[in-house]
Protein backbone atom coordinates (compact mmCIF):
# COMPACT_ATOMS: atom_id res chain seq x y z
CA UNK A 1 0.00 0.00 0.00
CA UNK A 2 1.42 3.37 -1.03
CA UNK A 3 2.00 5.95 1.59
CA UNK A 4 2.09 9.71 1.51
CA UNK A 5 3.98 11.82 3.98
CA UNK A 6 2.46 15.19 4.73
CA UNK A 7 4.47 17.89 6.50
CA UNK A 8 2.50 20.54 8.36
CA UNK A 9 4.24 23.84 8.97
CA UNK A 10 2.80 26.36 11.42
CA UNK A 11 4.32 29.77 12.08
CA UNK A 12 3.17 31.94 14.95
CA UNK A 13 4.51 34.88 16.97
CA UNK A 14 6.73 34.09 19.91
CA UNK A 15 5.08 36.22 22.60
CA UNK A 16 5.88 36.15 26.30
CA UNK A 17 3.21 37.49 28.62
CA UNK A 18 4.42 37.87 32.17
CA UNK A 19 4.15 40.08 35.22
CA UNK A 20 5.86 40.69 38.53
CA UNK A 21 5.48 42.80 41.66
CA UNK A 22 8.19 45.44 42.10
CA UNK A 23 8.46 46.70 45.69
CA UNK A 24 10.48 49.81 46.52
CA UNK A 25 11.31 50.11 50.22
CA UNK A 26 11.93 53.44 51.98
CA UNK A 27 10.39 55.16 49.01
CA UNK A 28 10.04 58.63 50.56
CA UNK A 29 13.78 58.78 51.25
CA UNK A 30 14.83 58.04 47.66
CA UNK A 31 16.57 60.93 45.88
CA UNK A 32 17.41 61.98 42.33
CA UNK A 33 20.70 60.08 42.64
CA UNK A 34 19.09 56.76 43.57
CA UNK A 35 18.33 53.99 41.09
CA UNK A 36 16.44 50.73 41.46
CA UNK A 37 16.88 47.83 39.05
CA UNK A 38 14.87 44.73 38.23
CA UNK A 39 14.94 41.95 35.64
CA UNK A 40 11.93 40.75 33.69
CA UNK A 41 12.10 37.00 33.20
CA UNK A 42 10.25 34.76 30.77
CA UNK A 43 7.12 33.06 32.06
CA UNK A 44 9.07 29.80 32.58
CA UNK A 45 11.96 31.72 34.23
CA UNK A 46 14.42 30.37 31.65
CA UNK A 47 15.71 33.67 30.26
CA UNK A 48 15.88 37.41 30.83
CA UNK A 49 13.57 39.39 28.59
CA UNK A 50 14.22 42.96 29.70
CA UNK A 51 16.22 44.88 32.28
CA UNK A 52 14.43 47.72 34.06
CA UNK A 53 15.82 50.72 35.89
CA UNK A 54 13.70 53.12 37.96
CA UNK A 55 14.89 56.58 38.91
CA UNK A 56 13.62 60.12 39.47
CA UNK A 57 13.72 63.05 37.05
CA UNK A 58 12.91 66.65 37.84
CA UNK A 59 10.14 68.18 35.73
CA UNK A 60 8.46 71.50 36.46
CA UNK A 61 10.24 71.62 39.83
CA UNK A 62 8.79 68.27 40.82
CA UNK A 63 10.33 64.82 41.10
CA UNK A 64 8.67 62.18 38.93
CA UNK A 65 9.30 58.49 38.44
CA UNK A 66 10.84 57.35 35.17
CA UNK A 67 11.52 53.79 34.05
CA UNK A 68 14.20 52.84 31.53
CA UNK A 69 13.81 49.52 29.75
CA UNK A 70 16.88 47.80 28.30
CA UNK A 71 16.53 45.03 25.75
CA UNK A 72 19.53 42.69 26.10
CA UNK A 73 19.13 40.78 22.86
CA UNK A 74 15.82 39.24 21.98
CA UNK A 75 12.71 41.47 22.24
CA UNK A 76 11.47 43.27 19.14
CA UNK A 77 8.28 44.79 20.50
CA UNK A 78 7.09 45.36 24.06
CA UNK A 79 3.78 46.52 25.52
CA UNK A 80 3.68 47.23 29.24
CA UNK A 81 1.34 48.36 31.98
CA UNK A 82 2.66 49.62 35.33
CA UNK A 83 0.12 49.95 38.15
CA UNK A 84 0.44 51.41 41.65
CA UNK A 85 -1.13 49.10 44.23
CA UNK A 86 -2.73 50.41 47.39
CA UNK A 87 -2.63 48.85 50.85
CA UNK A 88 -5.26 46.29 49.75
CA UNK A 89 -3.40 45.32 46.58
CA UNK A 90 -5.85 47.20 44.34
CA UNK A 91 -4.61 49.27 41.40
CA UNK A 92 -5.16 52.97 42.09
CA UNK A 93 -3.22 54.39 39.15
CA UNK A 94 -1.71 52.84 36.05
CA UNK A 95 0.28 53.75 32.98
CA UNK A 96 0.64 51.98 29.63
CA UNK A 97 3.39 52.24 27.06
CA UNK A 98 4.75 50.33 24.09
CA UNK A 99 8.16 50.21 22.45
CA UNK A 100 9.60 48.88 19.22
CA UNK A 101 13.24 47.91 19.61
CA UNK A 102 15.85 48.16 16.89
CA UNK A 103 17.01 44.85 15.46
CA UNK A 104 20.32 46.43 14.45
CA UNK A 105 21.56 47.07 17.97
CA UNK A 106 22.58 44.27 20.29
CA UNK A 107 21.43 46.35 23.25
CA UNK A 108 18.64 48.88 22.91
CA UNK A 109 17.14 51.18 25.53
CA UNK A 110 13.77 52.91 25.79
CA UNK A 111 12.51 55.30 28.43
CA UNK A 112 8.91 55.30 29.58
CA UNK A 113 7.67 58.92 29.89
CA UNK A 114 7.65 60.18 33.51
CA UNK A 115 4.28 59.16 34.92
CA UNK A 116 4.14 59.41 38.72
CA UNK A 117 4.72 62.32 41.07
CA UNK A 118 6.74 61.45 44.16
CA UNK A 119 5.09 64.28 46.07
CA UNK A 120 1.60 62.97 45.29
CA UNK A 121 2.50 59.46 46.41
CA UNK A 122 4.04 60.71 49.65
CA UNK A 123 0.97 62.85 50.36
CA UNK A 124 -1.18 59.73 49.98
CA UNK A 125 1.22 57.55 51.97
CA UNK A 126 -1.56 55.95 54.04
CA UNK A 127 -3.13 54.63 50.87
CA UNK A 128 -0.21 54.07 48.50
CA UNK A 129 2.87 53.67 50.74
CA UNK A 130 2.21 51.17 53.51
CA UNK A 131 5.38 51.01 55.65
CA UNK A 132 6.89 53.50 53.19
CA UNK A 133 6.93 50.82 50.48
CA UNK A 134 5.75 51.49 46.94
CA UNK A 135 4.31 48.42 45.19
CA UNK A 136 4.24 48.42 41.40
CA UNK A 137 2.55 45.67 39.43
CA UNK A 138 4.40 45.39 36.12
CA UNK A 139 2.68 43.56 33.25
CA UNK A 140 4.43 42.89 29.94
CA UNK A 141 3.72 41.41 26.54
CA UNK A 142 6.99 40.90 24.64
CA UNK A 143 7.24 39.85 21.00
CA UNK A 144 10.43 37.87 20.25
CA UNK A 145 10.09 37.02 16.58
CA UNK A 146 8.37 34.06 14.97
CA UNK A 147 8.26 30.38 15.91
CA UNK A 148 7.88 27.73 13.25
CA UNK A 149 6.57 24.26 14.13
CA UNK A 150 6.87 21.35 11.71
CA UNK A 151 5.03 18.05 12.19
CA UNK A 152 5.03 14.92 10.03
CA UNK A 153 2.09 12.60 9.35
CA UNK A 154 1.99 9.44 7.23
CA UNK A 155 -1.16 8.53 5.28
CA UNK A 156 -1.98 5.20 3.69
CA UNK A 157 -4.35 6.51 1.03
CA UNK A 158 -5.38 9.73 -0.61
CA UNK A 159 -8.65 9.97 1.32
CA UNK A 160 -6.78 10.05 4.61
CA UNK A 161 -4.43 12.63 3.17
CA UNK A 162 -7.23 14.93 2.06
CA UNK A 163 -9.12 14.57 5.33
CA UNK A 164 -6.09 15.87 7.20
CA UNK A 165 -6.51 19.33 5.73
CA UNK A 166 -7.59 21.82 8.39
CA UNK A 167 -11.34 22.46 8.60
CA UNK A 168 -11.86 26.18 8.66
CA UNK A 169 -14.86 28.04 10.00
CA UNK A 170 -16.13 31.12 8.27
CA UNK A 171 -15.61 34.55 9.78
CA UNK A 172 -18.34 35.86 12.00
CA UNK A 173 -20.50 38.59 10.52
CA UNK A 174 -22.80 41.28 11.80
CA UNK A 175 -25.46 43.43 10.19
CA UNK A 176 -23.63 46.69 9.57
CA UNK A 177 -26.78 48.38 8.33
CA UNK A 178 -28.67 47.78 11.56
CA UNK A 179 -29.97 51.03 13.01
CA UNK A 180 -28.72 51.86 16.48
CA UNK A 181 -31.22 52.95 19.09
CA UNK A 182 -30.04 55.66 21.45
CA UNK A 183 -31.37 55.41 24.99
CA UNK A 184 -33.05 58.44 26.63
CA UNK A 185 -29.90 58.90 28.73
CA UNK A 186 -27.79 58.76 25.60
CA UNK A 187 -29.98 61.36 23.93
CA UNK A 188 -29.57 63.68 26.92
CA UNK A 189 -25.80 63.23 26.95
CA UNK A 190 -25.68 63.82 23.20
CA UNK A 191 -27.44 67.16 23.73
CA UNK A 192 -24.75 68.15 26.22
CA UNK A 193 -22.05 67.23 23.70
CA UNK A 194 -23.67 68.73 20.60
CA UNK A 195 -24.44 72.04 22.32
CA UNK A 196 -21.18 72.20 24.28
CA UNK A 197 -23.01 72.59 27.59
CA UNK A 198 -20.72 72.78 30.67
CA UNK A 199 -17.76 71.30 28.75
CA UNK A 200 -14.48 71.36 30.66
CA UNK A 201 -11.92 69.82 28.29
CA UNK A 202 -10.92 70.04 24.63
CA UNK A 203 -9.80 67.19 22.38
CA UNK A 204 -7.75 68.64 19.53
CA UNK A 205 -6.95 66.82 16.30
CA UNK A 206 -4.89 68.38 13.51
CA UNK A 207 -8.01 69.90 11.90
CA UNK A 208 -10.76 70.15 14.54
CA UNK A 209 -11.30 70.77 18.22
CA UNK A 210 -14.01 68.90 20.15
CA UNK A 211 -15.42 70.13 23.45
CA UNK A 212 -16.21 67.38 25.94
CA UNK A 213 -16.70 66.52 29.62
CA UNK A 214 -13.95 64.99 31.74
CA UNK A 215 -16.35 63.02 33.90
CA UNK A 216 -18.02 61.33 30.91
CA UNK A 217 -14.72 60.58 29.17
CA UNK A 218 -13.36 59.18 32.44
CA UNK A 219 -16.40 56.96 32.96
CA UNK A 220 -16.02 55.42 29.50
CA UNK A 221 -12.25 55.22 29.05
CA UNK A 222 -9.62 54.09 31.60
CA UNK A 223 -7.01 56.05 29.65
CA UNK A 224 -8.91 59.31 29.94
CA UNK A 225 -9.64 58.49 33.59
CA UNK A 226 -5.94 58.11 34.37
CA UNK A 227 -5.22 61.29 32.45
CA UNK A 228 -7.80 63.41 34.28
CA UNK A 229 -7.20 62.06 37.78
CA UNK A 230 -3.48 62.78 37.76
CA UNK A 231 -1.30 65.83 37.36
CA UNK A 232 -0.61 65.16 33.70
CA UNK A 233 -0.39 68.26 31.53
CA UNK A 234 -3.64 67.37 29.74
CA UNK A 235 -5.51 67.69 33.01
CA UNK A 236 -3.79 70.93 33.99
CA UNK A 237 -4.15 72.58 30.58
CA UNK A 238 -7.64 71.12 29.99
CA UNK A 239 -6.67 70.26 26.43
CA UNK A 240 -5.68 66.89 24.95
CA UNK A 241 -3.64 66.98 21.76
CA UNK A 242 -4.48 63.97 19.56
CA UNK A 243 -2.65 64.50 16.24
CA UNK A 244 -2.73 60.81 15.23
CA UNK A 245 -6.54 60.59 14.99
CA UNK A 246 -8.48 62.28 12.19
CA UNK A 247 -11.51 64.42 12.95
CA UNK A 248 -14.12 62.01 11.56
CA UNK A 249 -12.80 59.12 13.64
CA UNK A 250 -12.66 61.29 16.76
CA UNK A 251 -16.25 62.38 16.17
CA UNK A 252 -17.42 58.75 15.88
CA UNK A 253 -15.54 57.73 19.02
CA UNK A 254 -17.13 60.58 20.98
CA UNK A 255 -20.54 59.64 19.62
CA UNK A 256 -20.04 56.15 21.04
CA UNK A 257 -18.74 57.50 24.36
CA UNK A 258 -21.81 59.69 24.81
CA UNK A 259 -24.55 57.49 23.29
CA UNK A 260 -23.15 53.92 23.33
CA UNK A 261 -24.05 53.58 19.64
CA UNK A 262 -22.30 53.50 16.28
CA UNK A 263 -23.91 53.87 12.88
CA UNK A 264 -23.02 52.85 9.34
CA UNK A 265 -19.75 51.11 10.17
CA UNK A 266 -17.94 50.15 6.97
CA UNK A 267 -14.48 48.78 6.34
CA UNK A 268 -12.58 52.08 6.25
CA UNK A 269 -14.08 53.82 9.28
CA UNK A 270 -14.25 50.58 11.31
CA UNK A 271 -10.50 50.08 10.81
CA UNK A 272 -9.66 53.57 12.07
CA UNK A 273 -12.19 53.43 14.90
CA UNK A 274 -10.80 50.04 15.99
CA UNK A 275 -7.34 51.55 16.50
CA UNK A 276 -8.55 54.54 18.51
CA UNK A 277 -10.90 52.35 20.60
CA UNK A 278 -7.95 50.14 21.56
CA UNK A 279 -5.78 53.17 22.26
CA UNK A 280 -8.27 54.54 24.78
CA UNK A 281 -9.38 51.20 26.21
CA UNK A 282 -13.00 51.34 24.99
CA UNK A 283 -13.34 47.58 24.71
CA UNK A 284 -16.97 47.28 23.58
CA UNK A 285 -16.37 49.68 20.71
CA UNK A 286 -13.22 47.77 19.78
CA UNK A 287 -15.21 44.51 19.64
CA UNK A 288 -17.92 46.11 17.47
CA UNK A 289 -15.29 47.30 15.02
CA UNK A 290 -13.54 43.92 15.09
CA UNK A 291 -16.81 42.21 14.13
CA UNK A 292 -17.22 44.57 11.18
CA UNK A 293 -13.66 43.96 10.01
CA UNK A 294 -14.24 40.19 10.17
CA UNK A 295 -17.37 40.53 8.06
CA UNK A 296 -15.58 42.64 5.42
CA UNK A 297 -12.56 40.38 4.91
CA UNK A 298 -11.37 40.25 1.30
CA UNK A 299 -8.25 39.03 -0.46
CA UNK A 300 -7.27 42.68 -0.93
CA UNK A 301 -7.39 43.61 2.76
CA UNK A 302 -6.67 40.35 4.63
CA UNK A 303 -2.96 41.13 5.07
CA UNK A 304 -3.75 44.54 6.50
CA UNK A 305 -6.20 43.05 9.00
CA UNK A 306 -3.68 40.35 9.95
CA UNK A 307 -1.12 43.01 10.89
CA UNK A 308 -3.77 44.87 12.87
CA UNK A 309 -4.79 41.76 14.80
CA UNK A 310 -1.21 41.01 15.87
CA UNK A 311 -0.38 44.58 16.86
CA UNK A 312 -3.50 44.81 19.03
CA UNK A 313 -3.45 41.21 20.30
CA UNK A 314 -7.00 40.50 19.07
CA UNK A 315 -7.30 36.71 19.23
CA UNK A 316 -10.72 36.43 17.57
CA UNK A 317 -9.81 38.77 14.73
CA UNK A 318 -6.52 36.96 14.22
CA UNK A 319 -8.24 33.58 14.01
CA UNK A 320 -10.78 34.89 11.53
CA UNK A 321 -8.23 36.41 9.17
CA UNK A 322 -5.92 33.38 9.41
CA UNK A 323 -8.82 31.12 8.45
CA UNK A 324 -9.75 33.43 5.60
CA UNK A 325 -6.19 33.43 4.27
CA UNK A 326 -6.03 29.63 4.42
CA UNK A 327 -9.35 29.40 2.56
CA UNK A 328 -8.12 31.81 -0.14
CA UNK A 329 -4.47 30.81 -0.08
CA UNK A 330 -3.90 30.62 -3.84
CA UNK A 331 -5.25 34.10 -4.40
CA UNK A 332 -3.56 35.78 -1.46
CA UNK A 333 -0.09 34.17 -1.44
CA UNK A 334 0.69 35.44 -4.95
CA UNK A 335 -0.57 38.96 -4.26
CA UNK A 336 1.63 42.01 -3.85
CA UNK A 337 0.09 42.62 -0.43
CA UNK A 338 1.38 39.25 0.78
CA UNK A 339 4.84 39.89 -0.65
CA UNK A 340 4.95 43.28 1.09
CA UNK A 341 3.82 41.63 4.33
CA UNK A 342 6.66 39.11 4.24
CA UNK A 343 9.19 41.75 3.26
CA UNK A 344 8.33 44.66 5.53
CA UNK A 345 6.94 43.11 8.71
CA UNK A 346 9.24 41.01 10.85
CA UNK A 347 6.19 39.69 12.76
CA UNK A 348 5.44 37.40 9.82
CA UNK A 349 8.79 36.65 8.19
CA UNK A 350 10.13 33.16 8.69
Amino acid sequence: MSQKIHFFCKTQPNIDRTHFLWTLDRFSSLTLQDEKVASLRTADDSDTLLEMKLFFVELDEEEKIQIEVTNPHCVEYCKCRVSVLDINGISVESFQDESVFSSEDAIDKRQVPPFLSKRKLVELRNQSLPNDTLSLKCEFSCYRGMKTYISENTFCNLDDFNSAEPQLSSASTIDTNQKSTVSPLGEDLKILFDNQILCDVKLRTTTDTFHAHKIILSARSPVFRAMFTSDMKENVQQCVEIPDVDADTMREMLRYIYTDTVTDLQWKNAYKLYEVADKYGILNLKENCSSVLRSYLLATNACEVLILSYLHEDVELKKAVQNYILNHEKEIIISENWKDLMKNHSFFSC
